[in-house]
């Protein structure tokens, strides 16, 4: 009976041994993930709550500590399968803090934002469990490490798998794309309000018109601009891809465009204020990207409006030509 006490104090002592061996008293944990988007974008995504619905992997929504107040109570995510809590405590620049709960321990971590170029960087995950020279409690604390690590690689996979996709950012999905026509005729007018659909297909009549009269064929879907002056002016000019150039005159101009040039695309369904909120999106995205604008943009009617009542289900396509 002695002899099996003495081995058996002899094994606790080598496990206890290999636990303050193998095991540190204070275990850090650190996962990243690479992400194709801009910083400025990401960091945005992040400054609204609201936002990381979209981003959260897993189905999880938002949901806090207490149901009053909720702009003072800290944001908290659920990954129901390992039993963790994410608690939002601190939104800083280029970083998150965040307290971690699992049962009755809590754990501090900060996920960073670590740029490499204007439309990359790396998502950084770390985590620092409490220090301790239990034995009991470093292993207790090893397997929470092990299933905080695995919880880390899927959060940030998924997250980073949603900001890579532009949509997710900016709300609209801009393609990057080459400038498709390359002679246009086109026509303005002078307008004291924003101007109607007929408006401008009534303009698009007159160049078609104009172009068959000139022998020439339409290769594309018209194209239109409108902008506004400090007189509350609306110069609207609309224009006609054709397969050669023509002459133009007081009323028609022939224009050159940069055929196989850089140029941003999104198509946008909805009315007219659908299309000005994503104008503003990608304007947005043209400043994150550190990219100019070297063209006045320009619209097109994927949808024929007057075929098509319902403005919900407009398509119309913006161009931004950009360097």
């Amino acid at each position: 009976m002695k002899k099996w006490l003495l081995i058996l104090l002899a094994v606790l002592i080598i496990v206890i041994s290999s636990i303050y061996i193998f095991i540190p008293a204070r275990i850090s944990i650190t996962e990243s993930v690479p992400v194709t988007a801009t910083q400025e974008g990401t960091i945005r995504m992040f400054s609204n709550r609201e936002s990381w619905n979209k981003i959260w992997p897993g189905g999880s929504r938002m949901k806090y500590r207490s149901d009053s107040s909720k702009e003072n109570s800290d944001t908290s995510f659920t990954y129901s399968s390992l039993g963790f809590d994410f608690y939002i405590n601190k939104l800083l620049y280029n970083a998150i803090e965040f307290t971690i709960e699992r049962n009755k321990d809590s754990v501090e971590s900060t996920l960073y934002i670590l740029p490499y170029q204007v439309d990359s960087f790396k998502l950084q995950w770390t985590a620092l469990l409490p220090s301790t020279n239990n034995p009991v409690k470093r292993l207790q604390n090893y397997f929470m490490a092990k299933r905080l690590t695995q919880t880390f690689q899927f959060v940030l996979k998924g997250m980073g798998s949603k900001l890579s996709q532009v949509k997710t950012i900016y709300g609209i999905d801009i393609k990057k794309d080459k400038i498709p026509i390359q002679q246009v005729i086109t026509t303005k007018r002078y307008l004291n309000k924003y101007p109607s659909t007929e408006t401008i297909y009534e303009m698009i009549d007159e160049l078609k018109k104009y172009a068959d009269q000139q022998g020439v064929k339409q290769i594309d879907q018209p194209i239109f601009n409108v902008w506004s002056t400090e007189e509350a002016e609306f110069t609207t000019q609309v224009g006609l891809s054709i397969d050669r150039n023509i002459p133009g005159n007081d009323q028609y101009s022939s224009k050159w465009m940069m055929k196989g040039g850089n140029i941003l695309t999104a198509d946008i369904t909805g009315d007219n204020k659908k299309i000005e909120w994503a104008k503003s999106q990608m304007d947005q995205y043209i400043a994150d990207n550190h990219r100019s604008v070297i063209a006045a943009p320009f619209e097109m009617f994927i949808t024929d409006r007057r075929a098509e009542p319902d403005s919900t289900k407009w398509i119309t396509r913006l161009y931004y030509p950009v360097i």
